[in-house]
């Protein structure tokens, strides 16, 4: 949730907000989503992280492509031919994986963001304590904005 509230502040200017929410989360929608229907049709959802030995194959191979800045790049390109709004909300997905590099560890889920020009990942630092300052930026850059706004009215 929180990369496609990142993806709509940032890029909100040169597209709309919705569709920079929308890149921002779109990476882990593909990657996960379908895992989370399937689990919740089946009744076998559970909350938490779920280990990685219950996590099908192609989970991670999907969550490799959706997380590779060369695969968002080619994507982004081809936005940019076709139509620049959505190509500058596709910012929002890169700014995705840039946030998760530094974020995920070796040990779960990190980001091949060279992906499928080489497998390198960089052992990230996962703690509580970033999850809570990435909300707290979160709610000062939403409110500053939201005042900003008004003032200039």
């Amino acid at each position: 949730m929180s990369h496609g509230l990142w993806g709509g502040i940032i890029f909100r200017k040169g597209s709309p907000y919705w569709l920079a929410f929308a890149f921002g989360v779109l990476p882990d929608a593909l990657a996960f989503g379908p895992l989370v229907v399937l689990r919740m049709t089946a009744g076998e959802l559970v909350m938490g992280r779920p280990g990685l030995n219950t996590i099908p194959p192609w989970v991670y191979t999907v969550y490799n492509w959706t997380h590779s800045l060369v695969i968002a790049a080619v994507a982004i390109i081809i936005l940019w031919q076709i139509n620049r709004k959505p190509a500058i909300a596709a910012g929002a997905w890169v700014l995705h994986i840039l946030m998760d590099i530094p974020v995920h560890t070796q040990d779960y889920f990190p980001t091949s963001f060279l992906y499928p020009l080489s497998p390198f990942t960089f052992n990230g630092i996962s703690s509580i304590k970033l999850w809570a300052v990435n909300w707290l930026l979160l709610i000062l850059a939403y409110i500053f904005f939201h005042f900003r706004k008004s003032s200039l009215r």
